[in-house]
This record gives structure tokens, sequence and C-alpha cells, in this order.
């Protein structure tokens, strides 16, 4: 059984649940900003190119690894993100665990 909740001005205090989830999004935001500023620069420079320099430049490990490192920080931050934007906006229970679901 949990406690009552706590109040404070009439405000209810957060119980903290949630706040590792914030954590791990500003640091996914954090870990974005230079990330973004190198595939823009990526773009940049491979706008134009050939196929085989498109393959080659993905034929580096440390390319393909950023690569693969963008995309999974990429869809964590939108994954907390959204499940945000649900929990504050989607006034229905059902409807926003099925909607988290997806």
């Amino acid at each position: 059984m949990s406690a009552a909740p706590k109040f404070k001005n009439n405000v209810k205090i957060s119980e903290r649940h949630g706040a590792g989830e914030w954590k791990i999004e500003k640091l996914a935001l954090a870990a974005l900003m230079p990330l973004s500023i190198w595939v823009a620069s990526t773009g940049f420079t491979l706008a134009g190119a050939d196929f085989a320099t498109v393959a080659a430049w993905f034929g580096n490990p440390l390319n393909a690894g950023l690569c693969a490192i963008t995309a999974v920080v990429f869809f964590l931050f939108a994954s907390l993100a959204w499940k945000v934007i649900i929990e504050d906006y989607v006034p229905a229970p059902s409807s926003r665990k099925a909607l988290i679901t997806v």
C-alpha cells in the first residue's frame, strides 16, 4: 500500500517516477547534439557523390559505428519524447497505454 500523496502549496509533490527517464532523455539529447553536427557535415560532404564514394565512406568502421550509434540514440530519444507527449496530452488511460505500446 502506498502512502498518501504529499502536497506543497497545494501542488502534488513528485514521487520521483520518471526521474530516471528524464535523465536518460537529457543524456540522449546531449549525445545527439554533436552527432547531428556530424550527420549534417557528412550529408554536405557526400552530397552529389557517386555510389562508390558513399559505399567506401560507409565501409570505414568509424563512420559505420557513428551511424549506428546515431540511429540507436535517436530512436531512444524519440521513444522517450513520444511517451512524454502521450502521457501529457492523451486523457484516456486505455488509449494512453495503447499508444505508448505502439
